[in-house]
Protein backbone atom coordinates (compact mmCIF):
# COMPACT_ATOMS: atom_id res chain seq x y z
CA UNK A 1 0.00 0.00 0.00
CA UNK A 2 2.68 2.49 1.03
CA UNK A 3 4.50 2.46 -2.78
CA UNK A 4 1.30 3.91 -4.03
CA UNK A 5 0.25 6.30 -1.15
CA UNK A 6 1.26 7.71 2.55
CA UNK A 7 -0.09 5.76 5.16
CA UNK A 8 -1.45 8.83 6.37
CA UNK A 9 -3.78 10.14 3.88
CA UNK A 10 -6.88 12.39 2.89
CA UNK A 11 -9.99 9.90 1.72
CA UNK A 12 -12.57 10.12 -1.12
CA UNK A 13 -14.77 12.74 1.72
CA UNK A 14 -12.33 15.27 1.13
CA UNK A 15 -11.28 14.52 -2.34
CA UNK A 16 -14.43 13.68 -4.34
CA UNK A 17 -16.37 15.32 -1.56
CA UNK A 18 -16.57 19.03 0.46
CA UNK A 19 -15.22 17.55 3.68
CA UNK A 20 -12.05 19.65 4.58
CA UNK A 21 -8.46 18.02 4.37
CA UNK A 22 -6.99 16.78 7.66
CA UNK A 23 -4.31 15.27 6.69
CA UNK A 24 -1.08 17.84 7.45
CA UNK A 25 1.82 18.53 5.96
CA UNK A 26 5.22 16.75 6.70
CA UNK A 27 8.41 17.98 7.59
CA UNK A 28 9.65 17.43 4.31
CA UNK A 29 6.36 19.40 2.54
CA UNK A 30 7.17 22.10 4.82
CA UNK A 31 10.21 22.38 3.84
CA UNK A 32 9.50 22.32 0.33
CA UNK A 33 7.16 25.29 1.26
CA UNK A 34 10.28 27.17 2.76
CA UNK A 35 12.44 26.41 0.01
CA UNK A 36 9.65 27.81 -2.52
CA UNK A 37 9.16 31.40 -1.60
CA UNK A 38 12.48 31.85 -1.86
CA UNK A 39 13.19 30.37 -6.13
CA UNK A 40 12.95 33.30 -7.86
CA UNK A 41 14.04 31.26 -11.05
CA UNK A 42 11.12 30.43 -13.53
CA UNK A 43 12.54 26.71 -14.29
CA UNK A 44 14.15 25.98 -11.24
CA UNK A 45 10.61 27.35 -9.01
CA UNK A 46 8.62 25.48 -11.67
CA UNK A 47 10.49 22.23 -10.67
CA UNK A 48 10.29 22.71 -7.20
CA UNK A 49 6.30 23.12 -7.64
CA UNK A 50 6.51 19.80 -8.95
CA UNK A 51 7.97 18.13 -6.25
CA UNK A 52 6.10 19.68 -3.76
CA UNK A 53 2.88 19.01 -5.72
CA UNK A 54 4.18 14.77 -6.09
CA UNK A 55 4.78 14.90 -2.28
CA UNK A 56 1.25 15.93 -1.82
CA UNK A 57 -0.06 13.69 -4.03
CA UNK A 58 1.46 10.52 -2.05
CA UNK A 59 -0.74 11.95 0.91
CA UNK A 60 -3.59 11.83 -1.25
CA UNK A 61 -4.31 15.70 -0.80
CA UNK A 62 -5.08 16.07 -4.82
CA UNK A 63 -6.58 19.13 -3.86
CA UNK A 64 -3.83 20.81 -2.53
CA UNK A 65 -1.74 19.68 -4.89
CA UNK A 66 -3.70 21.43 -7.71
CA UNK A 67 -3.54 24.37 -6.25
CA UNK A 68 0.20 23.97 -6.50
CA UNK A 69 -0.15 23.22 -10.18
CA UNK A 70 -2.74 25.99 -11.19
CA UNK A 71 0.53 27.81 -10.30
CA UNK A 72 3.20 25.72 -12.16
CA UNK A 73 0.87 25.47 -15.51
CA UNK A 74 0.97 29.60 -15.11
CA UNK A 75 4.51 29.94 -14.75
CA UNK A 76 5.09 27.69 -17.43
CA UNK A 77 2.31 27.06 -20.12
CA UNK A 78 4.04 25.57 -22.76
CA UNK A 79 5.17 22.53 -20.72
CA UNK A 80 3.47 19.90 -19.92
CA UNK A 81 4.75 18.21 -16.55
CA UNK A 82 2.08 19.91 -14.70
CA UNK A 83 -0.18 19.92 -16.73
CA UNK A 84 -0.42 16.38 -17.53
CA UNK A 85 -0.59 15.88 -13.27
CA UNK A 86 -3.22 18.69 -13.23
CA UNK A 87 -5.54 16.33 -15.84
CA UNK A 88 -5.51 13.66 -14.25
CA UNK A 89 -5.79 14.90 -10.38
CA UNK A 90 -8.80 16.91 -11.67
CA UNK A 91 -10.27 13.92 -12.64
CA UNK A 92 -9.90 11.96 -9.86
CA UNK A 93 -11.23 14.69 -7.93
CA UNK A 94 -14.49 14.84 -10.45
CA UNK A 95 -13.70 18.05 -11.64
CA UNK A 96 -14.63 16.57 -15.06
CA UNK A 97 -14.42 20.02 -16.93
CA UNK A 98 -11.52 20.74 -15.92
CA UNK A 99 -10.05 17.51 -16.82
CA UNK A 100 -11.31 17.92 -20.21
CA UNK A 101 -9.68 20.85 -20.86
CA UNK A 102 -6.48 19.86 -19.88
CA UNK A 103 -6.03 16.43 -21.60
CA UNK A 104 -7.48 17.98 -24.85
CA UNK A 105 -4.91 20.95 -24.45
CA UNK A 106 -2.48 17.99 -23.83
CA UNK A 107 -3.35 16.76 -27.31
CA UNK A 108 -3.03 20.10 -29.70
CA UNK A 109 0.13 19.58 -27.44
CA UNK A 110 1.16 16.33 -28.86
CA UNK A 111 2.03 15.08 -26.10
CA UNK A 112 1.12 11.41 -26.73
CA UNK A 113 -2.19 9.08 -26.37
CA UNK A 114 -4.51 10.50 -24.06
CA UNK A 115 -7.66 9.01 -25.77
CA UNK A 116 -8.27 6.67 -22.54
CA UNK A 117 -8.09 9.55 -20.28
CA UNK A 118 -10.56 11.59 -22.75
CA UNK A 119 -12.71 8.54 -22.91
CA UNK A 120 -13.42 8.51 -19.15
CA UNK A 121 -13.36 12.25 -18.45
CA UNK A 122 -16.25 12.17 -20.93
CA UNK A 123 -17.86 8.79 -19.53
CA UNK A 124 -18.05 10.66 -15.65
CA UNK A 125 -19.52 13.80 -17.56
CA UNK A 126 -22.08 11.49 -18.31
CA UNK A 127 -21.27 11.89 -22.53
CA UNK A 128 -21.24 8.42 -23.20
CA UNK A 129 -21.00 8.74 -26.72
CA UNK A 130 -18.10 10.52 -26.90
CA UNK A 131 -16.78 8.14 -24.44
CA UNK A 132 -17.25 5.28 -26.37
CA UNK A 133 -15.52 7.24 -29.51
CA UNK A 134 -12.21 8.02 -26.87
CA UNK A 135 -12.25 4.41 -26.06
CA UNK A 136 -12.69 2.93 -29.46
CA UNK A 137 -9.31 4.85 -30.43
CA UNK A 138 -7.70 3.88 -27.41
CA UNK A 139 -8.37 0.32 -28.20
CA UNK A 140 -6.74 0.85 -31.45
CA UNK A 141 -3.53 1.98 -29.89
CA UNK A 142 -3.09 0.33 -26.59
CA UNK A 143 -1.81 -2.90 -25.51
CA UNK A 144 -3.88 -5.85 -24.34
CA UNK A 145 -3.52 -4.87 -20.83
CA UNK A 146 -5.37 -1.33 -21.92
CA UNK A 147 -7.49 -2.76 -24.30
CA UNK A 148 -9.28 -4.67 -21.99
CA UNK A 149 -9.93 -1.53 -19.70
CA UNK A 150 -11.04 0.43 -22.70
CA UNK A 151 -13.52 -2.58 -23.53
CA UNK A 152 -14.65 -2.33 -20.04
CA UNK A 153 -15.66 1.27 -20.36
CA UNK A 154 -16.59 1.46 -23.38
CA UNK A 155 -19.51 -1.86 -23.51
CA UNK A 156 -20.33 0.27 -19.98
CA UNK A 157 -20.79 3.40 -22.33
CA UNK A 158 -22.78 1.71 -24.88
CA UNK A 159 -25.29 0.11 -22.57
CA UNK A 160 -25.99 3.58 -21.20
CA UNK A 161 -26.35 5.52 -24.91
CA UNK A 162 -28.35 2.49 -26.67
CA UNK A 163 -24.24 2.42 -28.33
CA UNK A 164 -22.88 -0.63 -30.08
CA UNK A 165 -20.85 -1.99 -27.70
CA UNK A 166 -18.10 -3.30 -30.74
CA UNK A 167 -14.98 -4.05 -28.65
CA UNK A 168 -17.07 -6.26 -26.80
CA UNK A 169 -17.05 -8.62 -30.07
CA UNK A 170 -13.01 -8.80 -29.43
CA UNK A 171 -13.03 -10.72 -26.19
CA UNK A 172 -12.17 -14.22 -26.06
CA UNK A 173 -11.61 -16.56 -22.54
CA UNK A 174 -7.76 -16.22 -23.51
CA UNK A 175 -7.78 -12.58 -23.71
CA UNK A 176 -4.34 -11.91 -22.34
CA UNK A 177 -5.19 -8.87 -19.70
CA UNK A 178 -1.66 -8.12 -17.54
CA UNK A 179 -2.92 -7.34 -13.76
CA UNK A 180 -6.42 -5.82 -15.21
CA UNK A 181 -8.39 -9.26 -14.39
CA UNK A 182 -10.70 -7.54 -12.66
CA UNK A 183 -11.76 -5.58 -16.22
CA UNK A 184 -12.00 -9.56 -17.74
CA UNK A 185 -14.06 -10.66 -15.70
CA UNK A 186 -16.32 -8.30 -16.10
CA UNK A 187 -16.10 -8.15 -19.74
CA UNK A 188 -16.55 -11.80 -19.59
CA UNK A 189 -19.99 -11.09 -18.00
CA UNK A 190 -21.18 -8.58 -20.57
CA UNK A 191 -19.72 -11.05 -23.38
CA UNK A 192 -21.90 -13.75 -22.12
CA UNK A 193 -18.77 -15.58 -21.08
CA UNK A 194 -19.87 -15.73 -17.69
CA UNK A 195 -23.22 -15.15 -15.71
CA UNK A 196 -24.23 -12.33 -13.03
CA UNK A 197 -24.04 -14.39 -10.00
CA UNK A 198 -20.23 -16.16 -10.59
CA UNK A 199 -19.12 -12.11 -10.97
CA UNK A 200 -21.01 -11.31 -7.84
CA UNK A 201 -19.49 -14.28 -6.15
CA UNK A 202 -16.20 -13.32 -7.13
CA UNK A 203 -16.40 -9.41 -6.46
CA UNK A 204 -18.23 -10.92 -2.52
CA UNK A 205 -14.97 -12.94 -2.14
CA UNK A 206 -12.20 -10.07 -3.61
CA UNK A 207 -10.59 -9.19 -0.52
CA UNK A 208 -8.51 -5.73 -2.70
CA UNK A 209 -10.91 -2.75 -2.78
CA UNK A 210 -9.17 -1.57 -5.70
CA UNK A 211 -10.48 -4.63 -7.73
CA UNK A 212 -13.19 -4.81 -5.78
CA UNK A 213 -14.89 -1.59 -7.08
CA UNK A 214 -14.28 -2.82 -10.93
CA UNK A 215 -16.44 -5.70 -9.99
CA UNK A 216 -18.68 -4.17 -8.16
CA UNK A 217 -19.31 -1.17 -10.47
CA UNK A 218 -19.88 -3.88 -13.82
CA UNK A 219 -22.42 -5.42 -11.29
CA UNK A 220 -24.17 -2.24 -10.23
CA UNK A 221 -24.21 -1.38 -14.26
CA UNK A 222 -26.32 -4.74 -14.13
CA UNK A 223 -28.45 -3.83 -11.16
CA UNK A 224 -27.04 -6.41 -8.59
CA UNK A 225 -25.01 -4.09 -6.46
CA UNK A 226 -25.90 -0.68 -4.98
CA UNK A 227 -23.24 2.05 -5.36
CA UNK A 228 -23.27 2.68 -1.74
CA UNK A 229 -22.14 -0.77 -1.22
CA UNK A 230 -19.44 -0.24 -3.40
CA UNK A 231 -18.35 3.25 -2.35
CA UNK A 232 -18.63 1.75 1.53
CA UNK A 233 -14.60 0.17 0.59
CA UNK A 234 -12.51 2.74 0.05
CA UNK A 235 -8.60 1.36 1.26
CA UNK A 236 -7.86 2.23 -2.28
CA UNK A 237 -10.33 4.91 -3.26
CA UNK A 238 -8.14 6.41 -6.14
CA UNK A 239 -9.44 3.39 -8.80
CA UNK A 240 -11.58 4.95 -12.03
CA UNK A 241 -14.55 2.38 -10.95
CA UNK A 242 -14.52 3.62 -7.58
CA UNK A 243 -14.82 6.94 -8.54
CA UNK A 244 -17.49 6.40 -11.31
CA UNK A 245 -19.49 5.16 -8.26
CA UNK A 246 -19.17 8.31 -6.08
CA UNK A 247 -19.93 10.28 -9.51
CA UNK A 248 -23.26 8.53 -10.00
CA UNK A 249 -24.13 8.34 -5.61
CA UNK A 250 -23.27 12.11 -5.84
CA UNK A 251 -23.06 13.63 -8.67
CA UNK A 252 -25.70 12.15 -10.84
CA UNK A 253 -23.08 10.86 -13.16
CA UNK A 254 -22.04 14.17 -14.36
CA UNK A 255 -19.17 15.57 -11.98
CA UNK A 256 -18.36 18.57 -10.08
CA UNK A 257 -17.49 20.78 -12.89
CA UNK A 258 -19.50 19.61 -16.02
CA UNK A 259 -20.87 22.43 -17.81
Amino acid sequence: MGRYFAEVHEGPGSQLGSLPETVKDTEEIVEMRRSLDSISAVEERYEAMLALSKALVFQLRYKSALDVLDQAVSLCPSRTEALRMRAIRRLYTLDTQGSLDDFLRLREMNYGDVSYQIGLGHFMSGQYGKAMEEMETCYGLADNEMKIAAMYWHTIAARRCNGKASLLGNYTDGFECGHHTAYKAACAMFAGHGTESELYGLACRERSDLEFSMLGYAMHEVGAMPLDVIVARDSFWIGFAYVAAWNELHYQGKGRSFK
